[in-house]
């Protein structure tokens, strides 16, 4: 620790963190352990009933020309309280797209298959190592439930149910893969006969290789979910409309690599049949909201008249500095231009 020269550390090196259990587990949990086949079972039917309804949903699509659903499958899965999200679903081998109330996730699997879902299951009933996640499982919902996506997806102030031949314009939100979220840098070890110099102009150089191959490979994610999307918004019965494009956040440089943003904001303009298609059958949306109010540049506020030509003196100049800090300061108001 060079800049805390005063300390005597008496352990140095490297160490994995332990956090010990609560000891309190989730009831549903036990007993799924207890009734090893029949939990498997009750899951394994709901993964049935998701592959009826997309046969039958695409059966009835084909007959009313409607746009294709993506490969992608999304539903939601209940899981207890205090489980660590991100490791569950990935063990189940699905995609998180996000978490929502009352201990639900939005989720996605690339096809109907749930291999590793699968596989999961069965070990889980044979009681082998690789199977205990799916105790966690506690039920799978459809997607197409209307009243869970009113509570999950569609944000406040959005009229529901939409009108189908209204024209609305909405913000989705779109979750992007959590493969292409975090890309770390290339470890870069000095040669032997080379230089500092020589060695600093090489690992600039890989940093920048990995930064460019990141960049590349999260913009073509989102280009997939995208194209995905313009499928329901270029269909004619639904004459959408995408407005702007842009990524929640500036992917952000770390130490260690490349962080970057794991959705995007995309504005449409299309009625309601369209938005609702979307709602239930677009796997990697989260969310839908109203676009936000803009103010008025100029502060245009109802200002008595009485104290409209206030002569703002300068202050002294000895006068001690303030800065004010309040979300609820006007941008570019007159009185504080």
């Amino acid at each position: 620790m060079p800049d805390f020269h005063h300390l005597e550390l008496t352990i140095r090196g490297e160490f994995v963190p332990c956090f010990p259990s609560s000891g309190i587990e989730n009831q549903e949990v036990a007993d799924n352990k207890t009734n090893r086949a029949g939990h498997a079972a009750a899951i394994s039917m709901a993964l049935n009933q998701l592959r009826l309804l997309h046969a039958t949903s695409k059966s009835e699509r084909d007959a009313l020309g409607l746009p294709d659903i993506p490969a992608d499958k999304g539903f939601l899965l209940r899981l207890p309280e205090g489980a660590d999200v991100d490791m569950l679903v990935q063990s189940l081998g699905l995609e998180l797209v996000a978490e929502t109330n009352e201990g639900f996730v939005l989720v996605s699997a690339s096809d109907l298959k749930f291999e590793k879902l699968e596989e999961v299951l069965l070990k889980f009933t044979k009681d082998e190592h690789g199977g205990g996640s799916a105790a966690a499982l506690l039920e799978i919902l459809d997607r197409t439930d209307t009243e869970r996506l009113h509570k999950d997806i569609v944000g406040d102030g959005v009229p529901w149910p939409l009108d189908d031949t209204k024209v609305y314009t909405f913000d989705l939100a779109i979750q992007t893969a959590l493969s292409t979220r975090c890309i770390f840098y290339p470890r870069v070890r000095k040669k032997k006969a080379e230089t500092d110099v020589e060695f600093s102009q090489r690992k600039t150089e890989l940093l920048h290789q990995a930064y460019q191959t990141s960049a590349r490979e999260w913009d073509e994610k989102a280009d997939e979910r995208r194209d995905e999307l313009r499928q329901f918004i270029s269909h004619p019965r639904y004459r959408g409309e995408l407005i702007e494009e842009l990524p929640y956040q500036d992917c952000v440089r770390t130490d260690e690599g490349m962080v970057f943003p794991d959705s995007v904001q995309i504005r449409i303009r299309m009625n309601g049949a369209g938005f609702k298609d979307v709602i239930q059958n677009f796997a990697h949306l989260f969310e839908i909201t109203l676009l936000p109010e803009v103010e008025s540049g100029k502060g245009d506020l109802q200002i008595d008249s009485s104290i409209d030509n206030v002569d703002i003196q300068a202050p002294l100049l000895d006068a001690p500095a303030i800065c004010v800090i309040d979300s609820g300061i006007q941008e570019e108001h007159r009185w504080l231009a």
